[in-house]
């Protein structure tokens, strides 16, 4: 499907230059923040500027920036159902996931509406391999991990719309500051997507395969002191879309 992306941001922060050399990438793979490059283990991180340049839209979209990786949404009954393979390692509908999604931490235990919108990220994490250790069982062919962005002292704000083939509309926008400066930060985000159904049932003319998906996110961070921080993430989407036959 073609398409057309505008989109519109405003920061109000202050600009930093990056010094040259490599840049340092902090992950939490291990459930603690490192460099990457200290992580012993196969892992990839993209950051929101990377997966917005690589106009990754949502999950499925992450198999063409990392190799050994297959992300295909299903067909049938379900809508917004995923299968993931790493490696050749994964799941199909109606067995446990051979691949854990986590959001911010938070497993998705089911692969029915997985196929999660890329908004409001800090980065996404692709951890290849088994890693029962630290996150269960069903990892034994790795682990998918969204680390939604988090609110700061700065005032944020973005908006993103995008239109394409079958009346496709998509927007997705973001607001975040503080509410109480130094010490409480909040966040509202939202995606939705609306696209007309592009498979065509002869037998009576009705379409399929459309899209009608609504998703918002709200966060409030909490710097009780100096070695206490809370952090409350809530999540909803809604996902109408008929599914392909």
């Amino acid at each position: 499907n073609s398409a057309i992306v505008i989109a519109i941001s405003m920061l109000a922060a202050d600009i930093s230059i990056a010094q040259q050399g490599i840049e340092e990438v902090v992950v939490t793979a291990r459930k603690r923040e490192e460099n990457v490059q200290d992580v012993p283990m196969a892992i990839a991180a993209f950051s929101a500027e990377q997966l917005a340049r690589n106009q990754v839209s949502d999950i499925t979209d992450l198999q063409k920036m990392t190799p050994n990786i297959t992300i295909n949404e299903t067909s049938g009954l379900l809508t917004g159902a995923v299968q993931i393979f790493v490696r050749g390692i994964g799941n199909d509908p109606g067995f446990d996931q051979g691949v854990g999604i986590y959001v911010d931490d938070v497993y998705l235990n089911h692969a029915g509406g997985a196929v999660l919108d890329v908004y409001d990220i800090e980065r996404i994490e692709v951890l290849k391999g088994p890693q029962g250790q630290l996150y269960g069982r069903n990892t034994i062919g790795g682990a998918i991990k969204y680390i939604s962005r988090e609110p700061g002292d700065a005032l944020e704000a973005g908006l993103e719309g995008q239109v394409g083939s079958d009346n496709l509309v998509r927007l997705k926008g973001n607001i975040s500051g503080p509410l109480v400066p130094g010490q409480l930060f909040g966040g509202f985000a939202f995606a939705t997507k609306h696209r007309d159904g592009y498979q065509r049932n002869i037998y009576d003319g009705s379409r399929w395969a459309d899209a009608d998906v609504q998703s918002f996110r709200g966060t409030l961070v909490w710097s009780a002191a100096e070695a206490l921080r809370v952090k409350v993430v809530a999540d909803r989407s809604r996902d109408d879309s008929r599914p392909g036959i």
